[in-house]
């Protein structure tokens, strides 16, 4: 796994890697199993992630075709006629499936219904131990590539409102930093962009979202302090009447943090 880890960093800086890399996918997952390590189907799934990442453009429909079936496959935790697959297996063909469609392109359009019911069956679950870390990081991850599908693929996403109204369920996304930045940036983005503007039944909650991010708490992006503070003084902008509607629905500690966000540069 550390070995994987390592993957990623060097196929930014050394190219040449990356066709050798590519020649070993077919041996490493060949030799899969149902009945295989979850340490081999891990090392499988990260390499090809970390390839996936840095491929674009026609280099990256064949391997998406070839391997996005795999990935929306080892999503799913198994059981009955197939070995129970582990949360760390999981959530790395999630980020599979999430890079899919952040680099697939229209390629991705076909598998955009299964991604999303798969990632929308995942936050509607109820948990069985809510504090459970791998319960936790396996939603934050759903949450994570259902937000690169609603970016990149919007008019394609069945009942595109009703998927935004469960995904904004989850938010704000508080343990995994990456999913976090991910998450909040295009909740800001589809504010921008209208389905989440202040004329969006989910307004509101984007606004308390963002009062229970505290900017003076937790560190965050340049550019999604940028998005996060954008946002706030378009809320400010309003009539008042409107404003006040809103802010009516928040706590204290949410108008608190929405003022700091006011503030930011």
């Amino acid at each position: 796994v550390r070995v994987v880890g390592c993957v990623g960093p060097l196929l930014q800086t050394q190219e040449s890697l990356r066709p050798f890399l590519e020649s070993c996918l077919p041996l490493l997952w060949n030799d899969l199993s149902l009945n295989s390590e979850q340490l081999r189907w891990l090392v499988a799934i990260g390499v090809l992630v970390e390839i996936l990442k840095v491929v674009s453009g026609p280099a990256f429909e064949p391997l998406q075709g070839v391997y996005f079936n795999h990935l929306l496959e080892s999503c799913h935790p198994g059981g009955f006629f197939t070995p129970t697959r582990s949360f760390e297996v999981r959530k790395a063909a999630l980020e599979g499936v999430g890079v899919c469609a952040s680099h697939g392109g229209a390629a991705f359009h076909p598998h955009v219904p299964a991604s999303v019911a798969l990632c929308t069956a995942i936050l509607a679950t109820e948990m069985a131990n809510e504090d459970d870390a791998h319960e936790l990081g396996i939603r934050d991850r759903a949450a994570s590539t259902l937000a690169e599908i609603c970016k990149h693929h919007r008019d394609k996403v069945p009942k595109f409102m009703e998927v935004l109204s469960l995904w904004m369920d989850w938010l704000p996304i508080t343990t995994l930093e990456e999913c976090a930045e991910t998450c909040h940036m295009v909740m800001c983005e589809l504010v921008r962009d209208g389905p989440l503007g202040p004329a969006s039944p989910l307004f509101p909650r984007v606004l308390s979202v963002i009062g229970q991010l505290d900017p003076e708490e937790e560190e965050y992006s340049e550019g999604l302090t940028q998005l996060l503070a954008a946002v706030v003084r378009q809320a400010k902008a309003l009539p008042p009447d409107q404003l006040r509607k809103f802010m009516g629905g928040l706590d204290k500690s949410e108008r608190r943090s929405l003022e700091a966000w006011g503030q930011q540069a």
